[in-house]
């Protein structure tokens, strides 16, 4: 005599199944590239308030600061800064990432020297510009930083600076946002965070994220450890 096996009833189904990629929370365009430059200054390094150039302030009818002199002031930045003079190193080189075209600033009808002393110009604004803009994004993250290990913000200041720039051609002014302010703007301020071990800014891909990418492994390893 046959015997029917009996059929194992069916898995019960869960309710709510587990998201196979859950949902991660990523910065702005504007906010990425900020964390990646203030992210060139190491952790605990204070940065002058300026290159360390010529006192006299940069205008285009004085004699400006030469390559070379841009070039002896970036290597006399604070030891362990190497990731930061080579970004602006990289800059001197970069006319099309400059705030000013130099052959408009100097005009149609400019000699060699004229536009050579142009370009030199235009090239120590430029590395003046992005320094400030490091050094001042490093500050303002790093500050936001520490108010989220708290849990709280109660009182940031951030420096910020509004451009006006007037156009050589149309004669016309023009106010930009400063790249610190327009970058912030209506980004999750509570996913900006310092690494507890390697003390770097990043940008949480969870509120509750603690360590970096890098780190997160070994911190949570750690963590066990303690316990």
């Amino acid at each position: 005599m046959a015997v029917r096996k009996q059929a194992k009833p069916a898995a019960k189904k869960r309710k709510y199944s587990p998201r196979s990629n859950p949902s991660v929370k990523k910065p702005g365009p504007q906010l990425e590239k900020l964390i990646e430059l203030a992210s060139l200054v190491p952790p605990g390094v204070e940065l002058p308030p300026e290159l360390m150039l010529s006192d006299v302030k940069f205008r285009m009818l004085r004699k400006p600061n030469t390559p070379e002199d841009l070039t002896t002031a970036i290597s006399q930045l604070p030891e362990g800064t190497m990731a930061l003079q080579n970004h602006l190193h990289v800059l001197m080189n970069q006319p099309e990432e400059w705030p000013l075209d130099y052959r408009a600033e100097a005009g149609l009808r400019a000699n060699q020297l004229l536009l050579e002393r142009t370009k030199w110009a235009c090239q120590a604004n430029a590395v003046r510009s992005r320094y400030g803009l490091i050094r001042n994004a490093n500050e303002a993250l790093r500050r936001i930083a520490d108010q989220n290990v708290v849990g709280s913000f109660f009182e940031v200041l951030v420096p910020t600076e509004l451009l006006i720039r007037m156009d050589s051609m149309t004669g016309k002014s023009k106010a930009f946002y400063d790249p610190i302010y327009a970058a912030l703007l209506g980004e999750s301020l509570d996913y900006i965070k310092t690494c507890p071990r390697c003390e770097q800014l990043f940008f949480a891909p969870r509120v509750n994220s603690t360590a970096c990418e890098r780190c997160r492994e070994a911190y949570r390893k750690k963590k066990q450890r303690a316990k």
